[in-house]
């Protein structure tokens, strides 16, 4: 079973936390003044496959919102026959994701390769991206610019994902 999951990582009295987002969206009052006082919102994008284990993309996560839980949808729909490559914004790696027969081969160097059905990638990362704009929108007006400049990328990417779902 495919699970894509975020995480946010506080710096809290000089310590690295890593909060996923299940505890984030049930306890929004009790993180948002951390949140508010961070530089950035970097964390961990959890890509996992239960039977052949996970990545974790460590980046900026309104990057990883914008470029490829959004972004990387219409390219991996209208040319199947290409690779993705995302490059990550607070690092030096990339994911690079490659066709595989009816899926997608993910791979980012030290990590495990995964192989993942292409119509569950694609509505597990659409899923993903709105789940984080929801967690900005409950941390109220200090998101709201960053919000407002995601929105369009998913919207962008939504007819890409109703049309891959409606043909299977």
């Amino acid at each position: 079973m495919l699970e894509i999951t975020f995480e946010i990582h506080l710096l809290v009295d000089g310590n690295l936390v890593q909060v996923p987002e299940t505890i984030l969206q049930s306890e929004v009052s009790k993180y948002s003044r951390l949140i508010k006082q961070q530089r950035s919102l970097e964390g961990i994008l959890r890509i996992k496959m239960s039977e052949q284990g996970e990545i974790e993309l460590a980046d900026d996560l309104s990057s990883l919102t914008q470029r490829l839980c959004f972004g990387a949808i219409p390219k991996l729909t209208e040319s199947f026959s290409s690779s993705f490559t995302y490059d990550f914004f607070s690092q030096d790696e990339r994911l690079v994701v490659t066709p595989e027969n009816e899926g997608v081969k993910l791979f980012v160097e030290e990590e495990p390769e995964l192989v993942i059905p292409k119509t569950d990638f694609i509505t597990a990362l659409f899923n993903c991206g709105n789940r984080f704009l929801d967690l900005l929108e409950k941390f109220g007006n200090d998101f709201q610019q960053l919000l407002e400049y995601l929105k369009p990328f998913g919207e962008k990417a939504r007819p890409y994902v109703d049309r891959v779902n409606s043909s299977h």
